[in-house]
C-alpha cells in the first residue's frame, strides 16, 4: 500500500466480562504508530465496551485537557477508533470488508478476546504528509 493510504488498524483485547484490557491503534501501510498505539490506555483500561462504544469523542475531549491541538487530535482518533471497532464487533454498525470499518479477525486464548479491525479514513486526508515510511 502506498504511505498516503491512511488506513489503520485497530487490535483490542477484552477481558471475559467485556471490559477493555489493552489496545493499540497502528497505520496498515507500516504498522508504525498512530501517536502513541494507546495513547488512551490510562483513561480506557477497565472500561466495558458498551460503555466505550457510546463514547463520544467530544465529550472524552471536553473531560480531558491536552497541552496541544495535535494530541487533542489524536485523542479524537483513538476514542473514535474505539467506539467504530466496539460497535462493528457487536453489530452497532455494518462491518464487512466494503465498510469503511471492518472486523478482521477475532481470537480468544482462554483469558481474552481479541479483534483485529480495519478502519478506513478520509478525515482530514487532504491536509496530511506522507510519513516518508513507504
Amino acid at each position: 500500500m502506498p504511505c498516503k493510504d491512511i488506513t489503520e488498524i485497530l487490535k483490542l483485547r477484552l477481558d471475559d466480562h467485556g471490559h477493555l484490557s489493552t489496545y493499540s491503534l497502528t497505520k496498515a501501510t507500516c504498522g508504525g504508530s498512530v501517536g502513541q498505539e494507546d495513547l488512551l490506555i490510562p483513561f480506557v483500561k477497565g472500561i466495558h465496551i458498551s460503555e466505550l462504544a457510546e463514547l463520544s469523542p467530544q465529550e472524552f475531549i471536553a473531560g480531558h485537557t491536552t497541552d496541544n491541538d495535535l494530541t487533542t487530535f489524536l485523542y479524537f482518533k483513538h476514542i473514535k477508533a474505539l467506539s467504530l471497532g466496539i460497535r462493528a464487533l457487536t453489530g452497532g454498525i455494518s462491518a464487512s470488508a466494503s465498510d469503511a470499518t471492518a472486523i478482521e479477525s477475532i481470537s480468544y486464548d482462554g483469558r481474552e478476546l481479541e479483534v483485529s479491525a480495519v478502519l478506513k479514513s478520509t478525515l482530514g486526508t487532504d491536509n496530511i504528509k506522507s510519513c516518508g515510511c513507504g
